[in-house]
């Protein structure tokens, strides 16, 4: 019902692909680092940095470039800093339609555990949400657990910490393209931190980790769409993937 003017311009340096390209844009303010950065965060997440997601998506040779003069080192290819796959802990694995879990968990780059048909629920309980496979990346935020990376990186303890800050949380990945808003700064839509102020000793807050919920459209049909294209209907389905994702993450 809206009518949108335009007319297609031959691009003969390209192959093939799609460029989308806005201009005359009038700004309510200017543009600072700040901004800069955050654009580049939200779109180093917009594909999964998670490898299996990679070699698992239906889109294949998909990246994203960056052009802003003024900032060299947020200009290029798009992608999550190097320091979110070097993770202290991490598990990864798969969950069945009838709870059971198989996967690994590794410390420091060794395989410490290996969960082999580990039954998380009850006898006859099933996962509502569907099957789905996990990988949690997860870090000691004191001084002595960060101490390495500050070495590696040239930053200081606040400076690793908020690289941390910019991309932890638990984000959804359906077909390996993210669910937005899920793993979004700030957002803890499993209540990760009021639990771990309960127990902090033995649970891990919402800014400890790296972690990606892959799902996909055949096999897990009742996860769906709001109508908004934000976020998953709170149903039945959604509060089964929660309860089943608390589960898996008290294997840490």
């Amino acid at each position: 019902e809206i009518k949108l003017e335009y007319e297609p311009t031959p691009l003969n340096h390209l192959k093939h692909g799609t460029i989308l390209e806005l201009s005359n844009l009038h700004a309510r303010k200017h543009w600072v680092e700040e901004d800069f950065r955050a654009l580049h965060n939200r779109l180093s997440r917009l594909i999964s940095p998670f490898d299996a997601d990679i070699k698992k998506t239906k889109v294949k040779n998909f990246e994203i470039n960056l052009s802003i003069p003024g900032y060299p080192e947020l200009t290029g290819k798009v992608q999550p800093h190097e320091l979110t796959n070097k993770p202290i802990y991490r598990l990864t694995g798969t969950l069945s339609s009838e709870g059971i879990f198989n996967g690994e968990l590794e410390y420091d780059g060794k395989i410490e555990q290996i969960f082999k048909n580990r039954k998380l629920g009850s006898k006859d309980e099933k996962v509502l949400c569907g099957p789905f496979e996990i990988e949690i990346r997860a870090w000691d935020r004191d001084r002595p657990g960060l101490s390495p990376f500050m070495i590696e990186f040239d930053q200081s303890l606040t400076g690793i910490r908020n690289i941390l800050n910019e991309y932890c949380g638990v984000s959804i990945y359906r077909d390996g393209f993210r669910v937005y808003p899920y793993g979004e700064k700030g957002i803890d839509w499993l209540s990760l931190d009021p639990r771990s102020r309960q127990t902090p000793t033995l649970r891990l807050a919402n800014n400890q980790i790296i972690a990606a919920i892959r799902l996909s459209r055949p096999d897990n049909p009742k996860l769906i769409d709001r109508t908004t294209r934000e976020g998953l209907v709170h149903n039945n389905e959604f509060e089964s993937l929660k309860n089943w994702y608390i589960r898996i993450l008290a294997l840490l």
